[in-house]
């Protein structure tokens, strides 16, 4: 795994093109999931829980030793 991944995925988290914009949580459910696909080698989302609403509270990792 080349660290530019690493970059490159860490730049799109930390430099949102749409700052302002709200995100729902399926969009941010949806996001979550496609980082992750496009980036196995490097990535792992995982549930910690349940909400009051009782939607899953998801996490992802960004390493090169993800869970």
């Amino acid at each position: 795994m080349s660290g530019d991944s690493r970059d490159e995925i860490l730049k799109l988290l930390i430099e949102p093109t749409d700052k302002f914009q709200y995100h729902n949580y399926e969009s941010m459910v949806n996001r979550l999931k496609e980082l992750n696909q496009q980036y196995p080698n490097i990535t792992s989302i995982y549930s910690i829980g349940k909400s009051v609403e009782k939607r899953d509270l998801w996490v992802i990792i960004i390493s090169d030793q993800p869970l």
